[in-house]
């Protein structure tokens, strides 16, 4: 399911960055997988609990983003893993963690256990 999930999220993302409209997005996610309505839902709803919280934080705080990237060590990336770290790159390549989202999964993944870190 995390898979699924993982494929959806970057679905609706890049068509969201393409200006499709909601119906656009929900035919083109329908007619390539026959996936799960609750996987679609539950991306939808995590994506726009995301966008709408980044809406009142730069509403209330009014802060510029930092646009660049700390590259991490071999050891950071072999600490948290080449997988979960190619992940992480990949959300926020295409726009669905900025750059504090980024340094915060970074250092939640390294709380765990090696042995019991995955995706």
């Amino acid at each position: 399911m995390t898979g699924e999930l993982v494929e959806i999220l970057e679905k609706i993302v890049q068509a969201i960055n393409n200006d499709y409209s909601f119906e656009e997005v929900e035919l083109y996610i329908n007619f390539e997988d026959k996936v799960n309505k609750t996987v679609i839902a539950a991306a939808y709803s995590w994506i726009y609990e995301k966008l709408l919280r980044e809406y009142y934080q730069r509403k209330e705080l009014k802060t510029n983003t930092s646009k660049s990237l700390r590259i991490l060590s071999e050891e950071e990336i072999s600490a948290i893993g080449l997988q979960n770290y190619d992940y992480i790159l990949h959300f926020y390549n295409i726009g669905l963690i900025n750059n504090n989202e980024f340094d915060m999964l970074l250092d939640q993944i390294k709380l765990f256990l090696e042995e019991s870190r995955s995706i």
